[in-house]
């Protein structure tokens, strides 16, 4: 990034901006960055999502969030998402942008998940299913839009189309560790991916 190894999510968004007035000869784009941050301030989840992370809640499990954002942004997020989170980390934080492998591994020491094997959900395969598994995290694929996945990909413990799909399951029977141990109660949701609109 011009010298740069990061730029918080905002800043980046400015930059992406200007670079297309640069490459155009306008002066169009950087003008509407008032708008295009509200966009992203103004993001609604799906509608199966709060539901869902609720019913996690009640069955005792942690929810953590896992953003491409800034502290800024997913303070705002948080309470669209009805200030459900226990923990959450972002961008901004991590100095670097899923699928970076250092976010995971941040989010691993943060929160100690090398001693608590967790669930890692999320709409993003390439952002989030493939670090996942580096990481060896158990890992569901929220496929809202169907995508072919073919053998040779790294593939999720479990495959659902909306979180509706995981309300009645019991997930502390459906994936445990390589021992037969039931996986402690922990469950880190990728926050971007599981918003509607925009690439959310």
């Amino acid at each position: 990034m011009y010298g740069q190894s990061f730029l918080p999510y905002d800043q980046l968004l400015l930059r992406v901006l200007q670079w297309c007035d640069w490459q155009l000869e306008t002066d169009v784009f950087t003008t509407l960055y008032p708008e295009v941050l509200a966009v992203h301030e103004n993001f609604q989840p799906f509608d199966d999502v709060i539901p869902a992370l609720k019913a996690f809640k009640e069955k005792g499990w942690k929810i953590g969030l896992m953003s491409n954002t800034t502290e800024k942004l997913m303070a705002v997020h948080r309470k669209a998402l009805a200030d459900l989170a226990d923990l959450w980390l972002c961008a901004e934080d991590t100095q670097c942008y899923k699928p970076d492998l250092h976010f995971f591994q941040q989010a691993q020491s943060r929160w100690n998940l090398a001693d608590a094997i967790h669930l890692h959900i999320a709409k993003g395969y390439w952002w989030d299913m493939i670090p996942a598994a580096s990481m060896n995290w158990h890992r569901i694929w929220v496929n809202r839009e169907q995508q072919p996945l073919n053998s040779s990909q790294p593939q999720p413990d479990l495959c659902v189309l909306s979180l509706n799909e995981l309300a009645d399951t019991d997930l502390t029977g459906v994936f445990e560790d390589e021992t037969g141990h039931p996986l402690d109660s922990f469950t880190t949701i990728q926050a971007q991916r599981n918003y509607r609109d925009h690439g959310f």
